[in-house]
């Protein structure tokens, strides 16, 4: 059942106002007043006549984030710019001196304890059936000790690695910035045993892409099978990945289409 929003006769007009005028707000976007009009007066429990600056603020200080407080705050800045200019029910704004709050830059991000990374990276070191095991320990060794985002990862090359010195560079990451730091010993000994006894052949990555894709076809399924499974448009597509296996490696049985 659809929840009924409950409005004062002066919201219920200005809803009106807003569907019926010569361009006409969208349905989504009168449902958008329709409830922040609601929400707000069954928190503050006064008439839209009455209603202060200060009973608006209370309940913009609840908004859970900056731009709900800024969304909701334009809503009302409509509502009573409405009340005042054209059904002149109000001379005063009790809007005009809240101001909206600087927005936060400093987010608050879930992340994983250091018990549950450290799960993470043994469940890769005792997985003895993936192809993939040394990369997948190698890749948690990185993300933990030199605390990359998943981007960087990703973008992560063979050459942004100095294995004389230890040092790893990231270029152009988050706000375009470089920046450079030392890897610790123990990630570094995980890169270089990936790199020495799993990693296929690739002209960069540091961390071959789509093993899910390479382990398919040197288990022998058919390029055809693949290429409808990966939601490649042409098989040309799938045949890239050969370059990714070792030829010694690819079953001389497989079923090409």
């Amino acid at each position: 059942m659809a929840k009924v929003y409950i409005l004062p006769k002066e919201a219920k007009s200005f809803i009106q106002y807003l569907t019926t005028k010569k361009k006409p707000v969208a349905e989504n976007t009168a449902l958008a007043y329709i409830q922040d009009l609601s929400y707000l007066f069954e928190f503050v429990k006064a008439s839209p006549l009455t209603i202060t600056e200060e009973q608006i603020e209370e309940y913009l200080n609840q908004s859970p984030s900056c731009s709900t407080f800024c969304r909701r705050r334009s809503t009302y800045s409509k509502f009573f710019w409405w009340m005042r200019v054209k059904a002149k029910l109000r001379f005063d704004d009790p809007i005009e001196n809240i101001e909206i709050p600087e927005k936060d830059d400093s987010v608050t991000l879930k992340h994983l304890t250091v018990e549950q990374m450290s799960s993470i990276k043994q469940v890769a070191i005792n997985d003895n059936i993936s192809h993939n095991r040394l990369r997948n320990i190698a890749i948690a060794s990185t993300l933990m000790g030199c605390l990359l985002r998943e981007s960087e990862l990703r973008k992560l090359n063979l050459e942004d690695i100095d294995f004389e010195m230890g040092v790893m560079y990231i270029k152009k990451s988050k706000r375009d910035k470089s920046r450079k730091f030392p890897i610790p010993d123990s990630v570094l000994a995980d890169i270089k045993n990936y790199i020495e006894n799993e990693r296929k052949s690739h002209p960069h990555a540091l961390f071959t892409r789509h093993g899910g894709i390479t382990a398919m076809l040197m288990g022998g399924k058919s390029i055809a099978y693949v290429s409808r499974l990966a939601g490649h448009s042409n098989p040309a597509i799938t045949l890239k990945y050969f370059g990714l296996i070792d030829k010694d490696l690819i079953d001389n049985r497989m079923e090409l289409f």
